[in-house]
């Protein structure tokens, strides 16, 4: 995670107001604590603050 926010920092031409990771497989309960282990690791505190990380599979919510 931490590799996919740098990556996603380093293309980013401009600061954008949101970024979002998404994943197949992500479960806000089982991956919130390795989403935000990752977020703190990255110096850029500014552009960690506006990562967010989710699933693009379909869930219960809709």
């Amino acid at each position: 995670m931490k590799r996919m926010i740098g990556f996603s920092m380093a293309i980013a031409l401009e600061f954008p107001h949101k970024v979002t990771l998404a994943f197949p497989d992500y479960n806000f309960v089982e991956h919130e604590e390795v989403a935000g282990i990752a977020k703190l690791a990255i110096a850029n505190k500014e552009f960690a603050a506006i990562v967010t990380v989710g699933s693009y599979q379909a869930d219960f919510r809709g």
